[in-house]
């Protein structure tokens, strides 16, 4: 059996509501998110600036030679965890840079459904 008019309506209305409110709620959190990887930004300096120093070398060894605490939290001695996240920051901050400067939006369809 066919759909009527008003049927096609509501289901249409529902779809496009059902959009407009995911995307509020991901633009919501990409706000936030946005604003905290900004927020971030000095301590992963920091942490650059401390994982390419002496001290941190220095901590790593002592480490090494089990001169730490035993329950001392240590991923930051980890040589590949400071560098996945370092290295992921650093391509978080090019993708931002390169989308501010392209349009995300498409062509809009002729008709919606």
């Amino acid at each position: 059996m066919e759909k009527s008019k008003q049927e096609l309506q509501i289901e249409r209305i529902m779809h496009y509501e059902a959009i407009l409110t995911e995307a509020a709620a991901v633009l919501r959190n990409l706000d936030q998110a946005l604003a905290a990887f900004r927020q971030l930004q000095p301590g992963v300096r920091e942490l650059e600036a401390y994982y390419n120093s002496p001290v941190w070398r220095q901590d790593f060894e002592d480490d090494e030679q089990g001169l730490l605490p035993k329950d001392l939290k240590r991923g930051v001695l980890s040589e590949d965890g400071i560098y996945d996240i370092l290295s992921a920051n650093r391509e978080y901050v090019e993708k931002i840079d390169q989308t501010e400067d392209q349009p995300m939006a498409a062509p809009l369809p002729g008709n919606p459904v």
